[in-house]
């Protein structure tokens, strides 16, 4: 590929990660879409990070906008991405304004423990919830994301 189309996915990754500093997450998440099909050919290296990037940002939008990420399919459109995400570091925005780096096994293992405690308080089944607590416990010492 070109050097000019190697600078202009740079300026375009640095776009998308200003518009999620910004928190336009619903904005953020169509320009990792984007930059995810164009590092196809560019990048392939940083395809699945832009992916876990575009669904993390739909789930934070839905959270933004008070919709239950449940019932839109975000949350389990992200957590589908576990078995076939190498843990990496991701840079991102979460909608409570925190802003770092942080391993994707991480989000997916809170976020996996979320969802336990969902389906457990929803169906009124204690072993989802002792599932759920047990997950956010092996996390340790370290804050909740």
């Amino acid at each position: 590929m070109s050097e000019r189309e190697l600078r202009k996915f740079s300026s375009d990754l640095e776009g998308a990660e200003n518009t999620a500093r910004i928190r336009l997450f619903g904005k953020a998440r169509r320009k990792y879409e984007e930059l995810a099909k164009t590092a196809r050919e560019l990048k392939p290296d940083m395809v699945s990070e832009l992916v876990f990037l575009s669904h993390f940002y739909a789930l934070a939008d839905d959270i933004a906008r008070r919709r239950d990420p449940h019932k839109t399919g975000s949350l389990d459109r992200l957590l589908a991405l576990e078995d076939s995400m190498p843990d990496t570091k991701v840079t991102l925005v979460l909608p409570d304004g925190w802003f770092g780096e942080c391993s994707t096994k991480r989000i997916l293992d809170e976020l996996r423990g979320v969802r336990l405690m969902y389906l457990g308080l929803q169906g009124r089944r204690p072993e989802s919830i002792r599932q759920a607590l047990e997950r956010f416990m092996s996390i340790g010492d370290e804050l909740l994301l």
